[in-house]
């Protein structure tokens, strides 16, 4: 458990999604047993930006509307 915090805004008919944690990144298991979340959200929406950093991480998620 622990705070998240979503932000929301749209830019040119563009809306980024951010989402913010404050965990630590834990680097794949050999067994490979971790979530699919990023991966999940890349092939949905393609354009996302992932900064990890000590304070914990930050994916930030873009879509266009046609």
């Amino acid at each position: 458990g622990g705070d998240v915090l979503i932000e929301a805004e749209s830019e040119d008919r563009t809306p980024q999604v951010s989402v913010v944690d404050h965990g630590r990144w834990r680097h794949p298991r050999p067994d490979d047993s971790r979530g699919r979340g990023l991966e999940l959200v890349r092939a949905v929406i393609g354009d996302i930006d992932v900064e990890r950093g000590e304070g914990g991480t930050t994916v930030r998620m873009r879509v266009g509307i046609p």
